[in-house]
């Protein structure tokens, strides 16, 4: 009586079950409080990146504040609307992060409390001193900045730099704890868990530098425009400047200590930084001499055109690039453990249950019937994975060891199949990486479908672009090229899945293939949309690349349908983002850009012909009503409107472009004043018309005042004419909007 091996198993392994189960428990059970470890290193890790945001928020407003005052640039404004708004979102997201006060100590608090206070404060103390700036009152104004928003921004600071030190203390500490929790992991798997907490704590050091460093530049860069904006020294700037320059040192300590990918991008990244901050502490050296010897007005120069440059041009973008390349690799770091953590869970059962099967029962039993055949199969595993492809086992049984040697034959007959797939379809694959248009990704994909599929024939077809038909762009084979077809058609785009009609299956053949013969049909999908289908009609023989059944003809057929669909797609967009470059992305219009090209060429060709160009300034009356009233999506919606009714009136010839803001401009070539000025009533009276809905919300009466200049009449080039019709524009203003005026 043959009895199966698994039963035979079963025999040996009874009596020792509750041991290992015991085993199994004593290795899992102290690791199951990792994952809360992992959570709280996370909570940490996001609390003090929003309290080094806030920071930065906070100072980068003061600055914008000074800028303000000192120049009253409507820009100026609403980037410190921009950054209060960010700088509450950052508040409110650190305060729904913020654990329990019974989870926090004393000072926890107390720095917490004092935070929320001052944060709401400061906001409001730069709303006043901007509004008393805008009313004439500049003196006052940096006297409020100087007397009241600088002591409590140092304040503020004082705090958040204790609470942004005592997140990192409990990160540290978390992931000291965890790794002491991960040794029986850790040895598991070698000391991969180690290696990975060591990556990922060096990432957070990294990180707290690079903060470290922004928030002292952010501070700095404050103390320079309030130093340029009253004409005398501030305290605190050198100190300032050596706690920027500690963490730069710091920072490059840390970043040429760390080996990653990264990590030349990264030394490249802040050589640049560096170099960057080296101009702004020679720059601010030569401000300070100029506010030392009571040239404030070229202090200020220096400030405008020569600091502020180099801070948001040169340091800043790289700076936020690190930040943000950095907090990702926390994130994968801390991903890769977790995925870790299951893997080495799920390993340790299985050995521990493995090691119930391998440490009991009969030596002579285990030696011929299990310990012989795994050897043999070992082996021939090892030269499998070693390449050799064409490796079998001797199946000489018909217990479980005769079908696991009968499996590993199916097993390395489908590797060796799947390798001659795997490496034409990689070959495919980075030859159409490669392709610059469509026709050479429809060339490329030839050899290689041959190859694929050498008794077949086939073709890909894709969408026209009306999607009404699908068109033949590339065919292989005998078979000769198919002709276009509707889209219902083919069952595979009706169904959205590969369609096989073959000798065996029922399934309904499409109109567009013949009467006979077996084919198949898998339609393109890429981005969340169908591009084509790709069609193989399969010879009689079923012979070819594949000597198994048709279903790995149809693993295939979608593999190659995916390769082909993505550079499809890749290179569709890679078309699509040269038109972006020229459009306004909210509103569909030409940018500025498109303008400035297009506006001289304009003007250029209406020189030549003795012809005028009429330019069109239309601004949205009450634009900042809509935000503060419904919401910037509110006032998104109304631009659109607007765009879209600009489009509707515009001639073939005309030029719409938003030119910034609220702000649109008109290229009409070949337009008198009279006939200017008529379309500008036009559009105006259209615009009263409108009626803007959000949902079910009507966002109220939309108007818009209108300026208008003629070239050559009011200016012999582009610059000179937009800025008549700005003029005429701002005294549409003047005199209660909703007008329109011509450049008098």
């Amino acid at each position: 009586m043959k009895i199966p091996l698994r039963e035979r198993f079963s025999l040996l392994i009874l009596p020792l079950i509750a041991i290992q189960f015991l085993c199994f428990l004593a290795i899992i059970v102290p690791s199951l409080t990792i994952p809360a470890d992992l959570r709280r290193l996370e909570l940490h890790l996001r609390q003090r990146t929003l309290t080094a945001s806030l920071a930065r928020l906070l100072d980068e407003q003061a600055k914008t504040c000074v800028d303000f005052v000192l120049r009253r640039d409507d820009a100026d404004r609403r980037r410190i609307e921009d950054l209060q708004g960010r700088a509450r979102n950052t508040l409110a997201r650190w305060q729904a992060l913020k654990r329990p006060e019974d989870a926090l100590t004393a000072e926890e608090v107390r720095s917490t409390s004092e935070i929320e206070r001052d944060s709401g404060r400061i906001n409001q103390l730069i709303g006043e001193i901007v509004d008393r700036a805008a009313a004439g009152g500049a003196d006052q104004a940096l006297d409020r900045i100087r007397q009241e928003l600088a002591p409590l921004l140092a304040r503020l600071e004082g705090e958040e730099d204790s609470l942004i030190e005592t997140e990192g203390m409990a990160l540290l500490e978390t992931m000291a704890s965890a790794r002491g929790r991960l040794a029986v992991a850790n040895l598991a798997t070698s000391g991969k868990f180690a290696l990975d907490l060591d990556a990922t704590r060096s990432d957070v050091l990294r990180g707290f530098a690079a903060d470290q460093f922004a928030r002292r530049l952010s501070q700095e860069l404050f103390l320079y425009a309030l130093t340029a904006a009253v004409g005398r020294r501030e305290p605190g700037i050198e100190a300032v400047r050596e706690g920027a320059r500690d963490a730069l040192d710091t920072w490059r300590k840390l970043v040429e200590n760390h080996t990653s990918s990264n990590q030349t991008r990264e030394a490249a990244a802040l050589t640049g930084i560096e170099r960057g901050y080296s101009r702004i502490a020679e720059t601010g050296v030569q401000l300070l001499s100029l506010v030392g010897a009571g040239r404030r007005s070229e202090a200020v120069e220096v400030l405008t055109w020569k600091l502020d440059p180099i801070a948001e041009n040169q340091i800043s973008p790289l700076v936020d690039q690190v930040v943000a390349t950095d907090a990702a690799e926390i994130e994968v770091g801390l991903a890769m453990i977790s995925s870790r953590l299951r893997w080495v869970f799920g390993v340790l059962g299985a050995v521990s249950l493995l090691g119930l099967a391998i440490g009991l029962g009969s030596p002579l039993l285990i030696d011929r019937q299990i310990i012989r055949p795994i050897v043999r199969m070992r082996g021939l595993a090892t030269r499998l994975g070693a390449g050799d492809l064409y490796v079998r086992a001797l199946v000489d049984s018909d217990d479980e060891v005769g079908e696991l040697a009968a499996a590993f034959n199916q097993m390395a007959a489908d590797l060796e199949s799947r390798t001659r797939e795997m490496r034409v379809l990689g070959e495919l694959g980075d030859h159409l990486q490669a392709c610059m248009t469509v026709d050479e990704a429809c060339q490329v994909l030839i050899p290689s479908a041959r190859a694929l599929f050498p008794d077949d024939s086939g073709c890909i077809l894709v969408f026209a672009p009306s999607r009404d038909i699908l068109e033949p762009v590339v065919a292989w084979g005998n078979a000769s090229t198919p002709p276009s077809f509707a889209p219902d058609e083919c069952w595979a785009v009706r169904r959205g899945r590969l369609q096989a009609v073959t000798g065996g299956s029922r399934a309904v053949r499409c109109q567009h293939v013949p009467a006979e013969g077996d084919y198949l049909c898998c339609p393109m999908s890429a981005q969340g949309e169908m591009l084509g289908v790709l069609h193989v009609q399969l010879a009689p023989s079923g012979a070819g690349a594949f000597e198994g059944p048709v279903e790995a003809k149809q693993r295939v057929v979608l593999s190659v349908a995916d390769q082909f669909a993505q550079a499809l797609a890749n290179l569709r967009l890679r078309e699509t983002l040269r038109g972006l470059s020229i459009r306004d992305p909210l509103t569909g219009l030409f940018n500025r850009r498109y303008l400035e090209e297009s506006l001289d060429r304009e003007l250029r060709r209406a020189e030549r012909r003795s012809l005028p160009v009429a330019i069109l300034m239309l601004d949205v009356d009450q634009f900042k009503h809509f935000n503060e009233t419904f919401g910037h999506e509110a006032g998104d919606l109304v631009l659109k409107e607007v765009a879209m009714l600009l489009k509707r009136n515009s001639r073939a010839e005309d030029i719409a472009c938003r030119y910034g803001g609220e702000e649109f401009t008109l290229i009409l070539p070949e337009m008198t004043l009279e006939h200017a000025k008529e379309r500008a009533q036009q559009i105006n009276e259209a615009v009263r018309q409108l009626r803007v809905l959000q949902g079910q919300q009507f966002l109220g009466p939309v108007t818009i005042s209108v300026g208008v200049a003629i070239f050559p009449t009011d200016g012999s080039n582009a610059r000179d004419v937009l800025r008549a019709a700005d003029g005429a524009l701002y005294r549409a203003k003047q005199c209660g909007r909703d007008r329109v005026e011509v450049v008098a």
